[in-house]
């Protein structure tokens, strides 16, 4: 985060949007170390997505969190390809991709239950 006041003020709306929207997620880097716990925006693929007037399923369910609370989690997905998992709301999630918005801060991570 470059400290300019738009930065401060889009971190300080994503903490009041996860606080009254977040979901508690967990992950356990497969490289090892402490469980990691963090409150993250969790879009649900069974949630149509409007486009134009239409409605269209997400392909698979996301989750949205600022890069800090999981900081090797793209890395570990983009450099490994090894298969990081993380539970929200006691379901276990494979993470396909991890892709980072155009701010650098905030991560979007592609998740599957049936890997």
């Amino acid at each position: 985060m470059s400290g300019s006041p738009f930065d401060l003020l889009e971190s300080n709306v994503m903490d009041v949007v996860e606080t009254i929207f977040g979901e508690t997620c967990t992950w356990q880097p497969s490289t090892g170390g402490p469980l990691q716990t963090e409150t993250v925006l969790f879009k649900d693929k069974t949630k149509p997505q409007g486009v134009g007037g239409n409605d269209f399923p997400e392909l698979y369910p996301t989750i949205e969190f600022k890069r800090s609370q999981f900081p090797t989690l793209k890395a570990l997905v983009d450099d490994t390809k090894k298969r990081e998992r993380v539970t929200i709301r006691g379901v276990v999630y494979g993470v396909r991709t991890v892709t980072t918005k155009y701010d650098g801060d905030t991560v979007v991570a592609q998740i599957d239950p049936k890997i």
